[in-house]
């Protein structure tokens, strides 16, 4: 394990290098629920209320958490492995390596993802102070500890998915709209856009067969209560099921794609 504790530090080292880039991705963490909230503010200034069954402060108090979510949970693999790795033929140093390609890139994230939290401490408090006046959260012991729970299964499920989006470059050339069509899914059907109360009830029952609800909706309705402790062992299998198929899958399809890897360099 020492050597991926190496490839963990290697990265903190590299985040705090490139300090432009993580404050673009602070930026993106924080700018969306930042205009879902003042969008939210302003249809109750119209209309006076909010719909499904959220009152106000409930809902920026959501948004406030799915914040945190997607900055501790978000994994940003997909372009490094797609282009780096495989398009412009790294990968070719690290099969020639004695380690794990996958805990490679696990470790490299966990190290970025460290700084990346770090530095957006600030800005995560700032969204606090400015709309400290909604937020409602009361969590009781027992909730909190089940979000944890599937808030990290959450980000072992994300790896996966993210890692099986970037090695889809054994197959497909530019798989650039393959890669934001899966985003443009994930944002919908993960409640980071909005909860998915929210959306009609045929589109809340194909959220059933994907993954993509346990990433933040899940936790944040745990945090808020609002999910009855009778269906968490039903869905805390579910949850597992998902990690531990796409687990195997990841592993399976980079074995399949290494028999069709050529280096681009040669």
């Amino acid at each position: 394990m020492k050597k991926y504790w190496r490839v963990y530090v290697n990265s903190i080292q590299d985040a705090l290098a490139d300090r432009a880039r993580l404050v673009v991705y602070v930026l993106e963490d924080f700018i969306p629920p930042t205009i879902s909230i003042m969008l939210w503010l302003g249809i109750y200034n119209f209309s006076g209320k909010v719909a499904s069954g959220w009152e106000l402060n409930k809902l920026i108090s959501y948004y406030i958490v799915i914040a945190f979510l997607t900055l501790t949970l978000n994994h940003y693999i997909e372009f490094p492995i797609g282009f780096r790795d495989i398009k412009e033929g790294g990968l070719i140093k690290y099969l020639m390596r004695p380690l794990s390609y996958l805990m490679y890139i696990f470790s490299g994230s966990n190290g970025w993802k460290t700084v990346r939290f770090l530095f957006s401490l600030l800005p995560y408090s700032l969204l606090i102070i400015i709309f400290r006046q909604y937020l409602s959260l009361s969590p009781s012991l027992s909730s909190l500890t089940m979000a944890i729970l599937f808030a990290a299964i959450s980000y072992m499920i994300i790896f996966f998915q993210r890692f099986l989006l970037g090695i889809t470059s054994f197959w497909i050339t530019d798989n650039d709209g393959l890669v934001n069509f899966f985003w443009m899914i994930q944002a919908l059907f993960s409640g980071l856009l909005i909860p998915l109360d929210f959306l009609p009830k045929w589109l809340q029952s194909i959220t059933w067969f994907f993954p993509f609800r346990f990433f933040y909706y899940f936790p944040a309705k745990i945090i808020f209560e609002q999910l009855r402790p009778s269906s968490y062992s039903t869905d805390l299998f579910l949850a597992v099921l998902w990690m531990i198929g796409l687990g195997l899958l990841s592993s399976i399809f980079f074995k399949r794609g290494l028999k069709v890897f050529s280096d681009t360099r040669q």
